[in-house]
């Protein structure tokens, strides 16, 4: 598979599940543009297995996430009902280097990790303003197709750190409406409440209710400066986690 941010899905959510987290961001539709200004909102896109994935537009540049770690980010246009970008960077997660650096071809090509420079890639894409879909074909004719919807900030959003009840450390990465649970050391521990490691969360007087896929409530987390307090139901006690980005 062609090197290119939308078409490495597969090989990329493989890679984070192997190493633990990263994120992603987009925009509002101005198809007449080239480097659209319009576009200078984020949007994400949750998946139950893979994780959040978030991209940032804005004047031109992009910057996409998984799960609050780098994944790619370039140049980008619309034009023609098409998303045509060029890479500048790769998070080092995806070639085994430091997780939390952004990587250029050139130092890619000096570390004999690439041996070519990014190139021009299209994808076809559409957005209404609250829901946005990128389209883009694979050298074998298949289409990947991802949906992201408009995030909207708020105190919770952000990469969190810091150890959990049982003192293993846990990091959590928490999205507009999302978030998603790691323990580094031990990353198929999970919560039997969550049902996994993607969870849901609504705000009511500066709480958060946090719910599992079926809608139902298993514990609430307050922010408090730099913390983040979360108490789980059934669990003993509350733990306090330290925002990193």
């Amino acid at each position: 598979m062609k090197i290119n941010y939308f078409g490495l899905v597969v090989i990329i959510i493989f890679l984070l599940l192997n190493n633990i987290i990263l994120g992603c961001k987009n925009s509002k539709n101005n198809e007449n543009s080239t480097g659209s200004k319009n576009l200078v909102e984020v949007w994400v896109n949750v998946d139950d297995e893979y994780g959040i994935h978030e991209m940032f537009l804005e004047n031109g540049k992009f910057t996409e996430y998984i799960n609050g770690m780098p994944l790619f980010k370039g140049s980008y246009t619309i034009r023609n009902k098409s998303f045509i970008s060029t890479l500048t960077h790769m998070g080092g997660q995806l070639v085994g280097l430091d997780l939390y650096k952004w990587y250029s071809d050139n130092e890619l090509i000096e570390k004999g990790i690439m041996q070519e420079k990014y190139i021009e890639s299209s994808a076809d894409y559409s957005s209404d303003g609250n829901i946005m879909t990128i389209i883009e074909k694979s050298e074998d004719g298949e289409n990947y197709i991802t949906t992201f919807e408009k995030k909207i900030f708020n105190m919770f959003m952000g990469l969190w750190t810091g150890y959990d009840q049982d003192s293993d450390i846990i990091n959590i990465y928490v999205s507009n409406s999302n978030f998603i649970i790691f323990w580094p050391d031990n990353y198929q521990k999970s919560l039997p409440q969550l049902d996994g490691n993607i969870g849901y969360y609504s705000i009511n007087n500066n709480i958060a209710t946090l719910k599992n896929d079926n809608s139902i409530t298993f514990g609430t987390a307050t922010v408090s400066g730099e913390n983040l307090e979360i108490s789980i139901n059934g669990l003993r006690g509350s733990f306090i986690i330290s925002k990193i980005n």
